[in-house]
């Protein structure tokens, strides 16, 4: 496995389509073939559990990243 170094990009190759779905989790599951995911990216919704601000910059953000 290669390591990605911050700000590096990933060259797809041309027979990858990438798909976004929307929707609940278990029926979006459902939908999917077995061992046919390679990431998976999910930002849950937190119905302002979580404080997004935290007193921190921007700059501050994309250091964390």
């Amino acid at each position: 496995m290669t390591k990605i170094e911050k700000h590096d990009f990933i060259e797809l190759s041309k027979d990858i389509i990438p798909l976004i779905l929307q929707g609940d989790v278990i029926e979006s599951l459902q939908k999917i073939p077995d061992n046919s995911v390679s990431v998976v990216v999910t930002f849950p919704p937190y119905w302002n559990l979580r404080d997004y601000e935290c007193n921190r910059s921007r700059k501050s953000f994309r250091e964390i990243f």
